[in-house]
């Protein structure tokens, strides 16, 4: 949900202040179905990235915050696309290895990732 969000820079289009943005203000702006964006904000609801103060209704929470500073942005990006797939592949990586030191010819997790 975080690389989603992200994507659709919900951090910039919810607004930071005493009310709440609605979710029909959300599906405006980003011109995604009402219906994917009310997963999206209930999966990082969940994880205090955003709040649900009420039904459809959005508000930040210190984390989301977060998303609004100059360059996190992009180190979630990049942490929620490279670093996560590669993570994906680090047991078949440690399963090839035997836990050993790998040798030149093992592919690393990235590769197993991105091939």
């Amino acid at each position: 949900c975080l690389a989603a969000a992200t994507q659709l820079n919900l951090q910039d289009i919810i607004v930071d202040g005493p009310s709440p943005t609605s979710l029909d203000t959300i599906v405006t702006a980003t011109g995604v179905s009402e219906d994917l964006l009310r997963r999206i904000l209930r999966g990082c609801a969940q994880r205090f990235i955003f709040e649900e103060v009420a039904p459809d209704q959005y508000a930040h929470t210190d984390a989301s915050k977060m998303l609004r500073v100059t360059g996190i942005h992009a180190l979630v990006g990049f942490s929620c696309d490279e670093v996560m797939r590669s993570a994906a592949y680090f047991s078949n990586f440690l399963q090839q290895t035997k836990g050993k030191p790998p040798s030149w010819n093992v592919p690393s997790p990235f590769s197993l990732a991105f091939d």
